[in-house]
């Protein structure tokens, strides 16, 4: 079974995300059925889930949303990154015992 077409078009990695104001946002990093993730260069740089039914159209590489960036901090969804310094400060170090070369 084929998957039918997005009626906007096909969404690739790498595409640039313009808000309604014509502003440009950020990039596509992930494309799923239902939703897209976008690194927002705008501001601060964070990772962005938005749902598909924002997008307004799509044209030779550039995502258009239906979205004013002050919309887009209502209904799409900022992802958290984890800190790689606070999984790390809870390892405690495992001791291993000397172990001398043994002689020839």
């Amino acid at each position: 079974m084929q998957r039918r077409p997005s009626r906007f078009g096909p969404i690739q990695f790498g595409m640039h995300v313009f808000d309604a104001h014509e502003q440009m946002l950020g990039s596509v990093v992930l494309v799923k059925k239902d939703h897209f993730v976008m690194r927002q260069n705008l501001g601060i740089d964070q990772l962005v889930m938005v749902p598909i039914v924002a997008v307004a159209g799509v044209v030779a590489g550039i995502v258009f949303l239906s979205l004013t960036p002050g919309e887009i901090e209502i209904f799409c969804k900022t992802l958290e990154r984890r800190e790689h310094g606070a999984k790390d400060a809870a390892l405690t170090p495992r001791l291993v015992p000397r172990r001398l070369p043994e002689a020839i």
